[in-house]
């Protein structure tokens, strides 16, 4: 997978950004470097980070935070890297990410305010002086994963880790889950949250973009926006459309837990589109089982649109990559992935799976009103017999069942 061409185009912005650190973004001196806490509102304190980054990113006597995924989907790297880049603004770090399997990152998206790439040999890094983990299973060969989910719920993260030059982050989950309850930080993350909700959701902005052929991709496909006229999400290039993604192997789990839930193609779609409108606009789907796509299809008729390809399996079912076990089919599987992620946040609406990571980061990063749904929100829909009728979306629906997660406060 070849580097993205247009990447290079992004050196004028990072040059502009540098300009300004720390004259306009930190008048009095900053002599601890970046301080999140100076900051009033999420997009000053992303756009002075901004400035700060590209000033020190050359620097090797900054510290720095490189995330580096571990295995599982693409919905779960998506909201740990979104999650380390707030550690990286926390601790006053320059953010990097080490993601070059099962194919390169910056050879799929595009870094927008902050050049968050690094060498694919690695040349130029250091070896990691600190690893911050989880005590989750894909991290059991790492030694003190507890005492680092104790740091991110209790402890003031620049004294904790101050000894550390290179910190890298080692997660597959949302470290805003703790973070939001650190005494350290929860009135702070409240502060910026107004003007940046779900769970920080703007970082996906600021992070990255598509590269050029997810644009292919995605221009083939959505409505195009008419000479003029104004879209109907935030940041988004295209006309109206609802967006719908099943994770079919979460409602399998629950219906095998409740006998009277049926789990066939037509129950599950007829769920979710128990609250999509029946206007003209169009409908984007996408799904973990090619099975659902014939119900979709029958459901939406002529509304239907979709990114073809087939799903990689290796993120779909949460297993770690090895190059070696790449197939020739893996390449466009992995971009259909992305485009996917994509085509869900620019939509006007979104419904998705209940605990799907996929569906909940596009919801995260999206402006447009969301909904999660499973059988158990269905049955209680169908009891209203009004279509919709037990819940609304809205653009804060984002929900994180964290009752299975350890240490988490909820």
């Amino acid at each position: 997978m070849p580097v993205n061409a247009g990447a290079g185009s992004c050196d004028a912005r990072f040059a502009a950004a540098a300009a300004q650190w720390p004259d306009v973004w930190c008048s009095d001196g900053c002599e601890d470097g970046y301080d999140i806490t100076r900051y009033d509102t999420s997009p000053e304190a992303l756009a002075a980070y901004a400035a700060f980054h590209a000033s020190r990113a050359s620097d090797p006597t900054a510290k720095t935070l490189v995330f580096k995924p571990n295995q599982y989907g693409l919905g779960n790297r998506l909201r740990a890297m979104k999650s380390a880049l707030l550690v990286a603004m926390l601790t006053g770090r320059v953010f990097r990410t080490h993601w070059h399997e099962p194919y390169p990152l910056d050879a799929i998206v595009e870094p927008e305010q902050i050049d968050w790439r690094t060498p694919a040999d690695g040349q130029g890094e250091p070896e990691a002086q600190g690893v911050m983990c989880l005590p989750f299973a894909t991290a059991g060969h790492l030694p003190s994963c507890t005492w680092h989910m104790q740091q991110l719920q209790k402890s003031d993260l620049r004294v904790a880790y101050a000894k550390v030059h290179r910190l890298e982050v080692f997660v597959f989950t949302d470290l805003n889950i703790y973070l939001a309850h650190n005494p350290h930080y929860e009135a702070l993350l409240r502060r910026l949250g107004a003007s940046c909700p779900k769970r920080m959701g703007c970082l996906f902005d600021f992070l990255f973009a598509p590269g050029p052929r997810l644009r292919e991709r995605l221009d083939a496909v959505l409505p195009p926006l008419p000479p003029g006229a104004q879209p109907a999400v935030p940041s988004s290039a295209y006309a109206e459309y609802v967006a719908v993604q099943v994770r079919n192997r979460l409602w399998r789990i629950e219906a095998m837990g409740q006998p009277a839930f049926s789990n066939t193609a037509s129950r599950v779609v007829g769920c979710l589109g128990r609250w999509v409108p029946t206007s003209a606009v169009k409908v984007f789907f996408t799904a973990d089982d090619d099975s659902l796509r014939p119900a979709a299809k029958q459901l939406w008729a002529g509304r239907l649109i979709e990114i073809q390809g087939g799903v990689y399996e290796h993120w779909s079912r949460g297993g770690k990559v090895e190059r070696e076990q790449l197939a020739d089919s893996d390449e466009e599987a992995v971009l259909k992935a992305f485009a996917d992620w994509f085509a869900l946040r620019h939509a006007s609406l979104l419904v998705w799976t209940y605990g799907s990571s996929f569906g909940k980061t596009a919801a995260a990063a999206s402006g447009a009103p969301n909904i999660d749904v499973n059988h158990t929100r269905c049955a209680e829909d169908e009891a209203t017999g009004v279509p919709g009728g037990s819940a609304s979306p809205s653009v804060t629906n984002v929900q994180y069942d964290v009752s299975k997660v350890p240490g988490a406060k909820g």
